[in-house]
């Protein structure tokens, strides 16, 4: 049972440093794993406080594997700053497809800036993964 710890410690990308640091002192769960030949879900937790400690496995429930699967990807940036989206407005018949580049980033539903390739910045909402629904009238300024 030890290995398996260092199995999954090696499966794990080791990229959470910006995670402890935005969060603090405390616990940060890496990832959420799940066991296809003892059918359990597993987190993998690094401790912030002591990152020089190694990440343990915690068994977790389905149901909160679920759960904190939903919200980790809802807290997961669908577009992200520099990314190509489409920025669609349809109004009155009118339907006008722009492409433009994210200014920041956002998740679905958030308003975040984008730039035409005019260089207008405009606004939009977030509808999905690199696609921006344009909100508000226009302010057209080449900035």
């Amino acid at each position: 049972m030890r290995h398996l710890g260092w199995v999954l410690l090696l499966l794990v990308s080791p990229a959470f440093g910006a995670e402890c640091s935005a969060r603090g002192p405390g616990s940060v769960v890496v990832r959420y794993i799940f066991d296809g030949v003892l059918h359990r879900y597993w987190a993998v937790v690094a401790d912030c406080a002591h990152p020089e400690r190694p990440w343990v496995t915690e068994e977790i429930s389905q149901a909160n594997a679920e759960i904190e699967a939903k919200t980790a990807l809802q807290a997961t940036p669908v577009v992200e700053a520099g990314a190509k989206v489409i920025l669609r407005k349809n109004e009155d018949g009118a339907r006008i497809v722009l492409t433009a580049t994210a200014l920041e980033p956002g998740r679905t539903g958030d308003s975040i800036r984008v730039r035409i390739e005019s260089g207008a910045v405009l606004e939009g909402k977030i509808q999905g993964p690199g696609q921006v629904e344009l909100i508000g009238k226009a302010k057209w300024n080449g900035q």
